[in-house]
């Protein structure tokens, strides 16, 4: 008999962000205020939809027609992620993998690694890392994750474990909290990875909004990071390609275990798994490496990150306390007393068509905050501004209605 995957049920509740999208269904796109899931609010610059352009229309020809491509990326992009990003770290192009984006591929690398698995997580963190797991069996209720103590005491900075784990979830600038690990807090990560064998999976999408000069953009700036990291990073905010889809993944050819080579399982994984990203939205990707285009997109960026920081001023000079926002678009706000994370995000949809993410979705930690996402117009943060002033001043964000 077929039986379903029971693991399922273990789920604590429905994905985080399909709740959201169904509490708000009932409004129109107009009327909200809309500072949840984080999605982009500028639209994609034009000479990247002329190459991807370009690059569709080059399927039109027989001569350049292009049909299945490679499994793990065509060349012209890895060389173009190593000539700007990873140039004075020396990688090599095998050991960058072109993806659709993070989640498809951070969500399944632990079935490169045998179980049983003692993970550890950051909380809160991203929810996709911890249901992935639980959907494959590596947690559960028998075998329970380890959660690095980060919460507002330690403003939300995980600290290290006492514990031996085997795989380890990291994401820096941090998504829900926006906090991000300086050069010192993620050395000791790394030297704890190496002294325990460890393996460390390192979320880098945010990357690009980093401003502080002793936060690392890259995992591998600390030295031998590359003997325990695998880094994953994407193009999805910082070009503008949540439409689009496309990351890549840099899994260096140094880490082995039990006489297995990673980099190697995991080429054999992608060209098993994948029929590999569109050549069109490939060649928008390399786009992004023009000289020209970093610029504009550097520009589109700080936009993002000035109005955080506003909105962050602003909230901070209400009186209201804020987390994040520094070298991410995320801040994390502490709620009324008396509220739970969702009764408040409840309060602000229904009573003033604001949207947030309740912070309990990421994990026990996030419990009595909620994200914002500075990914907005300026019109959208105008509004929000103005709402959140009108709160205050009417009390009403200190009352449990």
């Amino acid at each position: 008999m077929a039986n379903l995957n029971s693991s399922f049920s273990n789920l604590k509740q429905r994905y985080l962000f399909a709740l959201i999208a169904e509490k708000t269904s009932a409004y129109s796109k107009n009327e909200l205020i809309n500072l949840g899931i984080g999605d982009i609010a500028r639209p994609l610059l034009s000479p990247i939809a002329d190459a991807v352009s370009h690059a569709v229309y080059e399927m039109t020809c027989v001569d350049t027609l292009k049909g299945y491509g490679p499994e793990t990326g065509y060349s012209f992009l890895k060389k173009a992620i190593l000539e700007n990003e990873y140039e004075k770290l020396n990688f090599q192009e095998h050991e960058i993998f072109i993806s659709e984006g993070i989640n498809p591929e951070i969500t399944v690398f632990h079935e490169l690694i045998s179980s049983p698995l003692k993970v550890g997580l950051q909380d809160p963190c991203y929810p996709a890392y911890h249901d992935s797991l639980v959907i494959g069996g590596l947690i559960n209720p028998k075998n329970k994750p380890s959660y690095f103590n980060s919460s507002e005491l330690s403003p939300f900075f995980p600290s290290i474990p006492k514990e031996k784990l085997d795989l380890i979830y990291l994401c820096s600038p941090n998504n829900p909290t926006g906090v991000a690990l300086n050069r010192t807090e993620l050395k000791a990560w790394v030297d704890y990875a190496l002294e325990n064998e460890s393996i460390i999976l390192y979320d880098g999408a945010y990357e690009s909004f980093i401003r502080s000069p002793d936060v690392p953009k890259s995992i591998y700036e600390i030295e031998n990071a590359k003997y325990c990291a695998v880094e994953f990073r994407s193009f999805s905010k910082s070009a503008g390609f949540t439409g689009l889809r496309c990351g890549y993944v840099v899994c260096p050819d140094t880490i082995e275990k039990n006489n297995l080579n990673l980099n190697q399982l995991w080429t054999k994984y992608k060209t098993i798994r994948s029929n590999g990203v569109s050549y069109p939205v490939q060649k928008g990707a390399e786009k992004t490496f023009d000289p020209e285009v970093k610029k504009l997109l550097k520009n589109q960026i700080d936009s993002y990150l000035d109005q955080t920081k506003f909105l962050k001023q602003a909230l901070s000079e209400l009186g209201l306390a804020t987390f994040g926002g520094i070298d991410a678009p995320f801040i994390f706000l502490k709620t009324p007393e008396g509220y739970t994370s969702w009764e408040f995000f409840d309060f602000l949809l229904q009573e003033h068509k604001i949207v947030v993410v309740p912070g309990s979705g990421f994990g026990q930690n996030g419990e009595g905050y909620v994200r914002l996402s500075g990914l907005i117009t300026e019109s959208t943060f105008t509004r929000a501004k103005m709402k959140f002033e009108q709160l205050v001043k009417c009390g009403l964000y200190e009352t449990h209605r």
